[in-house]
């Protein structure tokens, strides 16, 4: 038998060579990088230590290529693309040892992370001539963080930050990233005790500030397992890495903190030393669960779970985000309050069940939310919600206003001028409780697929206590004798998109964002119907969007928004906002008649809503219109989010077909979903009837009118005429 003999293919070889060239290269044209940068990023990915879980979670992550088409009323795709510069680097273990690395940076600045990142590729080049600049590395960062932003670092270095402040009352520990000289150094110390091959032993000694050790022990752990941590010279976890790392937490402040880094040899003689490093960066920030980002939240507002505060806020919580959902209202304007007094105006019909749009989602969903945020389960509230003295009055949020007012220096606890105008620690403690309320009522409007529910930006509660949507919140559930109060959708919007790290530059003209691995969007956009509870839920989807094979991070509107912002307490007819389309009216549908009305039909079989799209550096605006009347109209679809929160739903009990009684003498005018109004022309008090039943298309472009009406369901004309007048509203869409 012929001896087998070893073979190398030459022609293999080239063959990959070529195909690794123009992966790079289509890399590099996907994401609008330097290919150079995307090579150097590889070749220093082979100096770095990291960890196996890391490996296999950023691996994972980056060569997901699952597009779905489900925006199809964009013809766009949300999810993650293949063959852009993450999966390219997640091709050999080199790519993904730096993304490894990427994913740590991504919780700093992103000049401080391309900066810290150039200076460490610059060390460790041999030709200093083909060093990528800071700015192409920055580029290459914004390039993956939509894959990397999810993969669990930032909610390591939270976790660790919670486990330090045990005991440390409200004060926040190890929220703060070192300096890029000291993240620098510990690098490179890692790459040459952990190198391959090395054949002397050594320990990393690492002391680091209180301040900046959770980041410090995450990013260790995150790089080659968890270090040896040592408080007080006492150990309190155990080092699970093949060579020895120590980090020696300073229970000092910081200023008097003093960063350091020592390689010691395997008797203990010092091989390097480094003390003259410099005080950390600000606050690291990135994406976490929900969970950690409620223990964080909790812990530095009210301190150790053991504390009175924190007892009285949990108990506060299920009460009074119930109480909120049931008093607060949402508008596009100052003076939307004519659907507030819906169901105390007049009597309604006779086996009528009409619904204002609940803005947030039912009961048991809220209750699982505050679950998910406490990673507890509370008691579920029995009975009616009668005010806010019941939340006032629970005994943890009496108790604890008891302490307070005893130590409390303003004028109001003092009952006296004299002393020098001072903050109110009981106003300060119902803010806080107040902050929590609102977080949890944001996070509930997010429907997503994941299991483990949305991640949220760690560091967007940092301005919470400003907020307005936090004052209304305080202001139902601990101000006695308030009315029922409303706040703008723009500015429920900016919140919502904050807290789950969007940009809020344009919330009146927001369509939909991806950011940090994650893309938010009306859920109505995908139902195109409307529901009674959750009105304005977004739908929460992991990835990025795509058009025409390229990313862009919002999509917002460039139609001028036809909402009506008057009083509706006002002559609708005459002051509204909507420009009349009569030419898309014959004659005939100018009539006060009704009995061709009652039975709900479709006018518009063939009557199609299209989404026209344009391209803009980043962003796309859409404007949807209707092709098929006459006058062209154009309609901002995030209108339709503003006519849900204004509109009442009706069911009723009796038979969709019953005539009109005798007696009905109020006018009826047959009009269209371009113009749902009645004409001008006709007396004030006339009523609209669109009749498109079943076609969810001309319903949706009806309510892109941004206008409150009747929707009905399976009720009588006469019933939804009843609630238009209890309600002042104008039409009815069948």
């Amino acid at each position: 038998m012929t001896a087998l003999e070893k073979t190398w293919a030459l022609n293999q070889t080239t063959s990959d060579t070529i195909s690794v060239a123009t992966g790079v290269l289509a890399a590099a044209t996907s994401d609008n990088v330097q290919a150079l940068a995307i090579l150097a990023c590889e070749s220093f990915g082979a100096t770095l230590p990291m960890a196996t879980e890391t490996r296999s979670k950023v691996e994972k992550s980056c060569t997901r290529d699952h597009q779905s088409a489900v925006l199809l009323f964009l013809k766009a795709q949300v999810g993650y693309k293949r063959g852009d510069c993450a999966w390219q680097l997640a091709q050999s273990d080199a790519g993904v040892r730096f993304l490894g690395l990427a994913a740590a940076f991504l919780t700093l600045d992103s000049w401080t992370a391309a900066s810290t990142l150039q200076s460490l590729i610059y060390n460790a080049a041999e030709n200093k001539k083909m060093v990528p600049t800071t700015t192409q590395l920055q580029q290459i960062l914004h390039a993956v963080e939509y894959k990397l932003s999810l993969v669990s670092f930032a909610e390591s270095a939270v976790g660790w930050s919670i486990w330090l402040a045990r005991g440390q009352g409200n004060q926040q520990n190890g929220t703060n990233a070192p300096s890029q000289r000291f993240i620098i150094e510990l690098i490179e110390a890692m790459s040459k005790i952990f190198r391959l091959g090395s054949s002397e032993t050594c320990t990393l000694e690492i002391k680091a500030p209180l301040t900046e050790a959770a980041w410090t022990i995450a990013f260790i752990k995150w790089c080659v397992e968890t270090p040896t941590v040592v408080t007080n010279e006492e150990n309190l976890v155990a080092c699970e890495a093949n060579r020895a790392i120590i980090v020696r937490i300073l229970n000092k402040p910081a200023q008097a903190c003093q960063p350091q880094i020592a390689i010691l040899n395997d008797i203990r003689e010092i091989k390097s030393l480094l003390l003259d490093l410099p005080s950390g960066l600000e606050k690291f920030e990135g994406m976490i669960s929900q969970r950690a980002f409620g223990a964080l939240l909790m812990q530095t507002l009210f301190g150790d779970s053991n504390s009175l505060p924190y007892r009285a806020c949990i108990e506060a919580l299920p009460w009074a985000c119930l109480l909120v959902t049931n008093h607060l209202h949402v508008g596009n304007s100052v003076d939307d309050t004519h659907r507030d007094e819906f169901h105390s105006k007049g009597s309604m019909p006779d086996m009528c069940d009409a619904t204002s749009t609940n803005i947030f989602p039912s009961q048991d969903r809220l209750l699982s939310v505050i679950h998910s945020f406490l990673g507890r389960k509370l008691p579920i509230p029995r009975g009616s919600i009668p005010g806010d003295a019941i939340i006032r009055g629970l005994p943890l949020i009496r108790k604890n206003v008891d302490i307070l007012r005893q130590n409390c220096l303003c004028d109001y606890c003092l009952n006296t001028i004299n002393q020098p105008r001072r903050k109110c620690l009981i106003d300060i403690f119902f803010t806080d409780i107040s902050v929590c309320i609102s977080v949890i009522l944001c996070i509930s409007l997010i429907h997503t697929s994941n299991t483990d529910g949305p991640s949220v930006f760690y560091g967007s509660f940092q301005n919470w206590r400003s907020s307005r949507f936090v004052s209304a919140v305080q202001r139902i559930c601990f101000h006695v004798g308030r009315q029922p109060l409303l706040i703008l959708l723009e500015q429920l919007i900016e919140d919502i998109l904050r807290l789950f790290g969007h940009s809020t530059n344009d919330s009146k003209r927001w369509i939909m964002t991806s950011s940090k691995g994650q893309i938010l969007c009306p859920k109505i956009f995908y139902m195109k119907s409307v529901q009674a509870d959750g009105a304005l839920c977004l739908e929460c989807t992991s990835g990025a969007i795509w058009f025409k094979d390229e990313k862009y991070t919002s999509v917002i509107t460039n139609a001028p928004s036809m909402a009506y912002t008057q009083s509706h307490s006002q002559s609708v007819a005459s002051e509204h906002m909507v420009t009349l389309n009569d030419e898309d009216l014959s004659a005939d549908d100018h009539h006060s008649g009704g009995s061709e009305l009652v039975s709900p039909k479709n006018l518009f079989p063939q009557f199609r809503a299209v989404w026209q799209v344009s391209v803009r550096e980043q962003e796309l605006q859409v404007v949807l219109f209707c092709p098929d009347f006459r006058s062209l109209p154009q309609r901002s679809p995030r209108d339709a989010f503003v006519s849900v929160i204004k509109s009442i739903l009706v069911n009723c009990q009796h038979d969709k077909q019953t005539n009109l009684d005798a007696e009905h003498t109020f006018p009826l005018a047959k009009t269209t979903p371009a113009q749902p109004y009645p004409s001008n022309s006709l007396p004030d008090y006339t009523i609209g009837v669109v009749q498109c039943d079943g076609n969810e298309a001309m319903r949706f472009f009806t309510m892109c009118t941004g206008q409150g009406g009747v929707i009905r369901g399976d009720a009588c004309l006469e019933c939804c005429i009843r609630c238009c007048q209890i309600a002042k509203l104008r039409f009815i869409i069948c």
